[in-house]
């Protein structure tokens, strides 16, 4: 994100020229260090991860573990012989069948192993899509797709996608693993989101 990083470094020097406000929040994968902190323990890191300091957010709202409220299955692909594009089996759905609210179907597996429903939250989990979003279906998913089942009783499921659109994009920033990245199941439990009743995320 060079661009916003080269915005952030003009507005500092304005701030520090005219005393204009300035705030280094308005992304959340940028943070202003002190150069006597990255040189700490000559080790200079300079991912922004290891500086950010864990705030508590307050909310009027009860604040929960998103595993406390769903289950996450996390997408595994039919074996190779079992595909076809002619309509035979569950609809399959890999991280490339994304559209811009709901996957576009190309593909069907006679051998399903993992399974999305319609109330689901789909979540790319790996490749240079890691983090986007879409309402669930049911189809199979591959092992590149992550499907978020809500607890009908505590969570509304568009309450839920909604949500997950911010938080995914920090996903994103943080994710682990290889050089693409890779967003992992304790990574999606241990989302934190403020709950309120049912009545009211309607």
């Amino acid at each position: 994100e060079l661009p916003t990083t080269l915005s952030l470094v003009i507005a500092y020097k304005s701030m520090l020229l005219t005393g204009k406000p300035f705030s280094s929040k308005s992304e959340s994968y940028n943070t202003l260090v002190p150069r006597n902190d990255i040189g700490k323990g000559d080790d200079f890191n300079l991912s922004a991860d290891r500086y950010n300091i864990s705030e508590v957010r307050l909310s009027r709202f009860p604040v929960i573990h998103l595993g406390d409220i769903v289950e996450i299955v996390m997408g595994q692909a039919p074996p190779s012989d079992s595909y076809n594009k002619t309509g035979n089996g569950r609809a399959f759905v890999k991280v490339g069948n994304f559209g811009k609210i709901y996957p576009n179907i190309e593909e069907w597996t006679t051998v399903p192993l993992k399974m999305a429903c319609p109330f689901d939250t789909l979540v790319c989990v790996v490749g240079a899509t890691i983090g986007k979003i879409n309402r669930g279906i049911e189809c199979a998913i591959g092992r590149s797709v992550a499907a978020i089942r809500p607890d009908l009783s505590k969570i509304d499921p568009a309450f839920l996608y909604y949500n997950l659109m911010e938080w995914t994009k920090r996903l994103r920033k943080k994710s682990q693993g290889s050089a693409i990245g890779v967003i992992t199941k304790e990574m999606l439990a241990g989302i934190d989101l403020a709950l309120p009743q049912i009545s009211i995320q309607k």
